[in-house]
């Protein structure tokens, strides 16, 4: 195989080029090629979006990569709720004649909910506070279709408005602890009317 032809070893016409890219080739070998080139082409297409600069798609872009970035942390959460469960609660209700759906329900939510409590401020106190994410793959952008209060925080230090930056730091800061207290507050309030 020579160094200049990566793909010699095919017959003419049955590599097709990845996303319009030259360097980049798929291979497609079959009796007719026709169909999985254009499948291919379809599914590079769908693929090819302006993920983070049409208005439309830039905010569910960034809340899928956010979702995908805290999913394993809440997961870890929940588990190590789920594990923290006897299975002798579990044997019980099954004696009981309880279905899957009960012991969801009368056992494995109500023991979960410390669990469920914490994910759940963590995520709220988290949205409110997001910016990594979104100053990374937009800035705030495209125009202000993704501009969260901590964008505009980072853009007043940046301008040297120390003042303003820290004003609205300080009021998100007071926004968030009142916020807190009151999702703790009426989820334990739900944990002591279940037990």
């Amino acid at each position: 195989m020579d160094a200049a032809a990566p793909h010699a070893d095919l017959p003419a016409g049955r590599a097709a080029h990845a996303g319009g890219r030259p360097g980049l080739q798929i291979n497609l070998e079959s009796r007719d090629g026709r169909a999985q080139q254009r499948a291919a082409r379809d599914w590079a297409w769908a693929l090819a979006q302006r993920w983070l600069v049409d208005v439309h798609l830039a905010l569910p872009s960034i809340i899928a990569v956010d979702t995908w970035k805290g999913t394993g942390y809440i997961m870890v959460i929940l588990l190590a709720g789920l594990q923290s469960i006897p299975e002798e609660y579990y044997e019980a209700a099954a004696i009981d004649g309880a279905n899957a759906w009960a012991r969801l329900r009368h056992i494995t939510l109500p023991l979960l909910m410390p669990a469920i409590t914490v994910t759940t401020v963590l995520n709220l106190l988290y949205a409110i506070k997001v910016f990594d994410i979104v100053y990374v793959l937009t800035n705030g952008g495209p125009g202000f279709a993704t501009e969260v209060v901590f964008t505009a925080v980072f853009k007043e230090f940046s301008k040297g408005r120390y003042g303003v930056g820290t004003a609205i730091s300080m009021l998100l800061f007071v926004i968030m602890v009142v916020l807190g207290y009151y999702v703790i507050r009426l989820m334990t309030r739900q944990e002591q009317a279940d037990a």
